[in-house]
């Protein structure tokens, strides 16, 4: 009986081995390899050290969370990191669709001095003055326009230029940007000026439009720090600006009014034509030289102002511009812009011994313009 017992026993020993051999086999081709396995990170332990039960262990225990062999394992979602946001350009400047823009001007017909007295009544009160066809570029009627002389407020042409060109090439700067009044901003004789005071906060955009509607002092001072950080820097500017427009004109202040020296702005009446063209290729500040009333703050400190161009009225077609000036050496002075059935002009006059002596022949002298081919 013990052999046949014996024998049993290596019996079943075979089958249990040949069981084993055949989990084996299956675990084999079933159990993903090495890099094969979802998870790159894990490295299986060798088969020589696992045993047999270790391994149907771990199997049942990672079914449920392995994916089938052959499909690609999902990858992790990585955040990018956030780019620092960075300011949109904001553009100012639109370029004219005059195709002579910024060429010389034609003075070859051009009617002169006080010839044209009996249509335009007033014309021997101007000091200097021009008004040109801006299309064709010819001269209608010219009066000393090479001149140099006062110009008074019209000087904030050339600020407010500035000012646009620095809003186009800058995009830290904005009309929507807040501002802080300074003390040396308010280093200017407190006449035609918006009173503001240190430390009251306005957006750029209203120092702007004070400075091109009221004629304020203080807000060109003001335009002029914000701009080049330093009034004299912005001067410096103007002066250079000056050259490569090919003017005359010389800067002593960003408003109009005599520096310390007692030495004050002065040009001709040809360059401040010269300088508004440049001016109509940004149409932001030609809106704002549009405008008849405005005002800044609210409350009982609200501060109303209306534009010294009395120009910019209903009763006077297609006026859109653009600065008068006034002082004791200038006289009243207008740099006119006007726009009827397509046809742009431009004029300047200068040494009028009232604004309403002014006034009143621009808008003769306007007129009569139109009445040019």
């Amino acid at each position: 009986m013990a052999p046949k017992s014996g024998g049993k026993f290596h019996f079943l020993v075979v089958i249990f081995l040949v069981i084993v051999a055949i989990h084996l086999l299956v675990l084999s081709c079933i159990v993903p390899k090495g890099g094969d396995t979802p998870d790159a990170t894990v490295t299986p332990e060798p088969a020589e050290e696992r045993s047999f039960w270790q391994s149907v262990k771990d199997w049942f225990s990672s079914s449920d969370d392995k994916k089938t062999p052959g499909t690609p394992a999902e990858q992790p979602v990585v955040k990018k990191p956030e780019q620092p946001k960075t300011k949109q350009a904001i553009h100012y400047w639109k370029k004219s669709t005059n195709p002579n823009f910024g060429k010389a001007f034609n003075f070859s017909k051009a009617l002169r001095d006080n010839s044209i007295s009996k249509v335009v009544p007033g014309v021997e009160e101007c000091a200097s003055g021009i008004v040109v066809d801006m299309d064709s570029r010819k001269v209608l009627w010219e009066k000393k326009s090479n001149k140099q002389v006062s110009i008074a407020s019209m000087t904030k042409m050339m600020t407010l230029l500035l000012v646009f060109e620095e809003l186009e090439r800058n995009p830290e700067l904005s009309l929507d940007k807040e501002i802080t009044i300074t003390k040396t901003a308010m280093n200017v004789p407190r006449t035609g000026v918006l009173w503001l005071s240190p430390g009251e906060k306005f957006k750029f955009s209203e120092i702007i439009r004070g400075a091109a509607i009221k004629s304020a002092n203080d807000a060109a001072e003001m335009c002029a720090e914000i701009t080049a950080g330093s009034v004299s820097e912005f001067i410096n500017r103007m002066n250079k600006s000056s050259r490569e427009l090919g003017l005359s004109a010389s800067f002593t202040s960003t408003h109009g009014l005599p520096d310390k020296s007692g030495k004050a702005p002065s040009a001709s009446a040809k360059d401040m034509v010269i300088l508004g063209e440049r001016l109509l290729e940004y149409p932001d500040l030609m809106s704002y030289f549009s405008i008849q009333q405005d005002s800044i703050r609210e409350g009982e400190k609200k501060t109303i102002f209306v534009n010294t161009n009395r120009l910019i009225n209903p009763h006077y077609p297609g006026v859109d511009g653009m600065k008068t000036g006034y002082t004791k050496a200038a006289g009243f002075c207008l740099t006119f812009s006007a726009i009827r059935d397509g046809r742009r002009i431009m004029g300047c006059v200068t040494g009028f011994k009232s604004a309403k002596d002014r006034d009143r022949f621009c808008r003769k002298l306007i007129d009569w313009a139109y009445t040019q081919k």
